[in-house]
């Protein structure tokens, strides 16, 4: 998507930490919770109203920080 980021949810909060800064709307930062293996969806909208839906996916080997250029 070659535009900005507005909003983002997740499914389980408790599971996975997601971030988005408007000083930088084209990034969404994701960090697993837990070492844990664990999954939960990720919904993306951006100013023009377009939605993707990501399903995010931790397997466990230690929590990660991924950044999702959009």
């Amino acid at each position: 998507m070659p535009e900005a980021v507005n909003a983002v949810a997740v499914g389980d909060p408790s599971r996975f930490k997601v971030e988005h800064s408007e000083r930088e709307a084209d990034i969404v930062f994701v960090k697993a919770l837990t070492t844990k293996p664990v999954e939960t969806n990720l919904l993306v909208s951006t100013v023009t109203g377009q939605e993707t839906s990501l399903l995010l996916v931790s397997r466990g080997a230690g929590a990660c920080i991924y950044c999702v250029i959009l």
